[in-house]
């Protein structure tokens, strides 16, 4: 079931998740395929995503790509922020070998 409800200021809710209304596009089953997130920032699966940036999500309602609102971890992983993350359609991080988004991670430290 989706849940949609909108606000006079142009922007809807779908499922929880606050949108640009018109921007957005969903599966055949009802989930959420595609959306432009509305201007502030908000957590979604446990990611904090950068408002007024694209969302998308796997059929199965999962997330599959987010704008990072700021540094954070994600998973174990510490993930700069102002960047761009996938995940799996099981919900885990795409990482391999501790190497992400062009930096080498070193357990239990950021990189900026």
């Amino acid at each position: 079931m989706v849940l949609i409800s909108c606000s006079d200021s142009g922007n809807i809710n779908i499922n929880g998740i606050r949108c640009i209304k018109g921007a957005n596009s969903f599966y055949k089953n009802g989930k959420l395929k595609y959306a432009i997130l509305s201007k502030e920032d908000q957590e979604i699966q446990g990611v904090i995503c950068k408002g007024r940036t694209e969302v998308t999500f796997y059929k199965n309602g999962r997330l599959k790509m987010a704008y990072l609102a700021r540094n954070q971890e994600i998973q174990g992983i510490y993930c700069h922020g102002y960047a761009w993350v996938t995940f799996y359609k099981n919900g885990k991080l795409k990482t391999k070998d501790q190497r992400f988004q062009g930096f080498y991670f070193v357990l239990g430290t950021w990189c900026f």
